[in-house]
């Protein structure tokens, strides 16, 4: 994976963590995940955080949020001030977390098996990944006209799971969600389809998976 994909120019056209559409969006997302949790989630190491549109929202429901990204550009207008900046395959030694948490990383990254694994050894209870649904038409235009998207029609929920299974996790919840894509949906269309930023079996426009760490 690119040391920086995010240039200080790519930067600057992302909306902000803050914006109204991005905020519902993320909000509605982390409400449904931190439902299935069966203990209180204090601690988070976020990856692949960017510019914060998860960051927010996770902060209003733990004590301690790490945000990680390899692009300073990026973290730079992320609002959580506890930051690392580096790439995921180069964290070294840090504490364990209750919840590891990333949203379209994976698809990145060149070595998933590898990615997953170290979520799952910085974790010591939940994992969740937030990919795109390999299954929604914009996920396959994108796949043609981006070469930044190339795997993203890989995380259907099979090979998922199995990439879970040998990194020790168990598959607690997976589904579909939302309609909308944060950064790229004009105001004029998010009028109606924010009604449908909610869990959409098969049809939304991203996969959540939510997996527990299988105890040794």
């Amino acid at each position: 994976m690119s040391k920086d994909i995010w240039s200080d120019q790519q930067a600057k056209k992302r909306r902000s963590w803050d914006h109204p559409i991005v905020r519902t969006y993320a909000q509605a997302r982390i409400s449904y995940i931190f439902t299935h949790f069966a203990e209180k989630i204090t601690s988070c190491l976020e990856l692949g955080a960017g510019d914060g549109f998860f960051s927010y929202p996770l902060s209003t429901k733990l004590s301690e949020l790490t945000v990680c990204d390899a692009s300073s550009s990026m973290l730079n207008k992320n609002p959580i001030k506890t930051q690392i900046q580096r790439d995921i395959f180069e964290l070294g030694e840090l504490k364990s977390f209750d919840l590891v948490f990333e949203s379209n990383l994976l698809h990145h990254v060149d070595d998933d098996v590898l990615a997953l694994k170290l979520m799952a050894d910085y974790s010591n209870r939940y994992v969740v990944l937030i990919e795109p649904n390999p299954f929604h038409p914009l996920t396959i235009l994108l796949y043609f006209l981006d070469p930044n998207e190339h795997r993203s029609l890989r995380y259907r929920k099979r090979y998922t799971e199995q990439l879970a299974q040998a990194a020790g996790l168990k598959l607690l919840d997976f589904t579909s969600f939302g309609l909308a894509p944060a950064n790229r949906c004009p105001i004029w269309a998010w009028k109606i389809l924010r009604f449908f930023e909610r869990r959409i079996p098969l049809l939304g426009i991203e996969n959540i998976f939510i997996f527990k760490k299988i105890e040794q």
